[in-house]
């Protein structure tokens, strides 16, 4: 039995190491996008103010990144470390969690080596920005093990430590809202007295309180609801990408094959669901956390962090089903498919990382150049790299900011035009003719065009 312990913490280990070393290639990423504004903070009173322009209210993650541009200043190895060396340690509570779930140290193995590489990761662990969701996570995962010890030992302090660490899920990211039900629904599975359920008290009060204040406080402008057809889009979407976690087939489904797989999915889980009760809990927790982010939002790859756990037990609990040997091929599938495509979005992080540093270089010429009051015009600025569903964001977000980095002026009069329509790379800024474009007068243009910014100058023209 210790030879058998000791050999399955050999290849938790293993699985740790060679995450650790396949991600290592991010250290040398720079900041990109929206980590400009979030590492931008130099005071904790402005991380816990709530902005009206800001859609999340994340003190618990900002004030991380706080701490590292403190200790260590804007040192971008630092960052994407901290971010590596975070999905290592939820690697580890991925598998803490699922041997006692799973009630199978075979199982938590294979759910944790294929969660080290689940193919949309690369947000979360690629981006510093991608960090409020493995963050979350981290908390999020605590909150559960220890609501899990819990009912197991019925020591109360396992009940406090779950009632401080839901707070601090939530503060890193708004979707750790649906802890409240799932810590609800593991413990009618594992039949808790409803007098233990007061610990949610302070998280349900503190998301209420929250919440009201972000309505009276953000401009409804900000506020993003998804329309019903993408609702439905992102749910069905959603859970093909998670269930079927093979991107290279998933994206070329033809259209209303989706709604189909979607149900066939549904019949084959209810079919384990009967065979195993406790995948019961597995499907909400997947359904819930979907059900949440599609209210706003069209799949995000960040998203899919927390959720691809629960999809990765419904998965692994299938194909148990089948022989040790013919289990082999799937995982293996899975593990090289995953690897492939972190690989192929590892090259385009690196390549926007690498625009980033250039266009740092460019910015720091070209403001030096003019006076500070003019108007500077940035026109075509891409979204991202490659467009969707699987960006490699380069101006999504945070450009003032970056600005503010490379020359150390947080700009006030700076706009966004774009002279092409119909361009998916594109941010959605104002269209403008090339020819009214170039008729601004004492102004500054920076144009983005192949992965570099082109600086031109309009002075005032004299009266004749």
């Amino acid at each position: 039995m210790q030879e058998r312990m000791k050999k399955k913490n050999l290849i938790l280990w293993l699985i740790l190491l060679f995450a650790f070393i396949f991600y290592s290639s991010s250290l040398s990423f720079f900041f990109i996008s929206d980590d400009f504004f979030h590492i931008s903070f130099n005071r904790l009173a402005e991380i816990f103010k709530i902005s009206p322009s800001y859609n999340h209210y994340i003190p618990v993650f900002l004030s991380s990144l706080f701490i590292i541009k403190k200790l260590f200043g804007t040192n971008p190895f630092v960052f994407h470390l901290y971010v590596v060396l975070l999905h290592i340690l939820n690697i580890f509570l991925v598998y803490v969690f699922t041997k006692e779930f799973l009630k199978s140290s075979r199982k938590a193995l294979i759910v944790s080596l294929l969660f080290s590489f689940f193919y949309s990761h690369y947000e979360a662990v690629y981006w510093i920005t991608g960090t409020t969701n493995s963050l979350m996570t981290l908390f999020y995962l605590l909150s559960l093990i220890s609501f899990q010890m819990f009912t197991k030992t019925r020591k109360n302090i396992c009940l406090v430590f779950t009632g401080v660490l839901i707070p601090l899920a939530f503060l890193s990211h708004e979707h750790a809202i649906t802890l409240i039900p799932i810590i609800i629904c593991y413990g009618i599975y594992r039949k808790v007295r409803v007098k233990n359920y007061k610990i949610l008290l302070l998280p349900i009060f503190l998301f209420c309180f929250i919440s009201i204040l972000k309505i009276e406080n953000t401009h409804l402008e900000v506020v993003k609801i998804a329309t019903f057809s993408q609702f439905y889009q992102s749910v069905i979407r959603s859970n093909i990408y998670l269930l079927i976690p093979i991107p290279f087939i998933v994206d070329n489904i033809p259209k209303g094959i989706p709604l189909l797989a979607f149900l066939i999915l549904m019949i084959i889980i209810f079919i384990l669901i009967k065979k195993e009760t406790k995948l019961l809990f597995c499907l909400i927790w997947l359904e819930i956390h979907i059900l949440l982010f599609s209210s706003t939002s069209l799949p995000q790859p960040r998203y899919f962090y927390l959720a691809s756990i629960p999809a990765l037990c419904l998965i692994i609990s299938f194909l148990s089903y089948f022989k040790k040997n013919v289990q082999f091929v799937p995982y293996m599938f899975l593990l090289i498919g995953f690897i492939i495509f972190l690989s192929n979005r590892s090259r385009e992080w690196k390549e926007t990382s690498m625009i980033m540093r250039q266009t740092i270089t460019s910015l720091n010429t070209m403001y030096s150049r003019f006076s500070k009051d003019k108007k500077v015009y940035f026109v075509n600025l891409p979204d991202s790299l490659n467009g969707p569903p699987w960006n490699a964001y380069l101006f999504r977000n945070g450009v003032e900011r970056l600005i503010e980095y490379a020359s150390g002026i947080l700009p006030n009069n700076i706009y966004y035009l774009k002279t092409v329509k119909n361009n998916i790379l594109l941010r959605n800024d104002p269209y403008i003719n090339t020819k009214e474009l170039y008729r601004i007068n004492n102004s500054a243009v920076m144009l983005y065009k192949e992965g570099k910014l082109y600086f031109s100058e309009r002075k005032i023209k004299e009266e004749k």
